[in-house]
């Protein structure tokens, strides 16, 4: 399984952004963590959790508007596929 933690976009209440790739479930995730201003936590995203996603893009595009992806990230997450991570 391989977990890759995303730096946050700025302006937002992003606590954490993690994208990868679960072997044993055959999918790749996504999830984004805020904390509300009461201090409450919530997961606006949570990709891979009950469907199963085969293609990186998916996830990354529920993702991109809450954290940084690098150039080329979607390779990144195919060879964590392919490799078995």
């Amino acid at each position: 399984m391989s977990r890759h933690v995303l730096t946050p976009l700025p302006d937002r209440d992003v606590c954490e952004v993690v994208a990868g790739w679960d072997e044993r479930l055959g999918t790749y995730f996504s999830q984004v963590m805020v904390q509300t201003p009461e201090g409450e936590i919530s997961f606006p995203v949570r990709t891979g959790l009950t469907e199963t996603v085969i293609d990186p893009t998916v996830v990354l595009d529920a993702i991109r508007d809450y954290a940084h992806i690098p150039e080329h990230f979607h390779i990144t997450l195919l060879v964590d596929c392919l490799v078995g991570q």
